[in-house]
């Protein structure tokens, strides 16, 4: 099954770069699971958006699992309710700054943030439709 353009414009949107997109996008959407972790665990290694992108994934895991099953839902399915359900700022706020004070975000990865939020409602090129 081909992957759909909104999870490659997610990708994109959340930092990715375009070499892990390319290759999220040669994958199959049902079957390719175990190949895309594979690369990307190796490709992270080496890329500093694709490493800072999974970061910041795992960040807003995180915010989901304290809000509760609702949001862990959204954030698994990728939806953007996520961001508008009551608590989410507070919470990212709260486990934001956990990860700055643990050394696990840098102020570099913070800087990083705001780069990449200039992509969100971009689609990642070619992929517009």
């Amino acid at each position: 099954m081909p992957m759909p353009s909104n999870v490659l414009n997610h990708m994109y949107w959340c930092g990715y770069c375009d070499e892990a997109i390319a290759h999220t996008e040669k994958t199959d959407l049902a079957l390719g699971g175990p190949k895309r972790v594979a690369w990307m665990q190796e490709h992270a290694l080496e890329c500093q958006d694709c490493l800072r992108a999974a970061k910041f994934k795992d960040l807003e895991f995180r915010v989901a699992k304290r809000m509760g099953g609702r949001a862990v839902m959204a954030f698994h399915l990728g939806s953007s309710d996520l961001l508008t359900m009551p608590g989410y700022m507070e919470n990212l706020k709260t486990v934001f700054d956990e990860k700055i004070a643990s050394g696990d975000l840098t102020q570099e990865d913070a800087e990083w943030t705001a780069a990449m939020a200039i992509r969100h409602g971009t689609p990642w090129p070619g992929h517009e439709s």
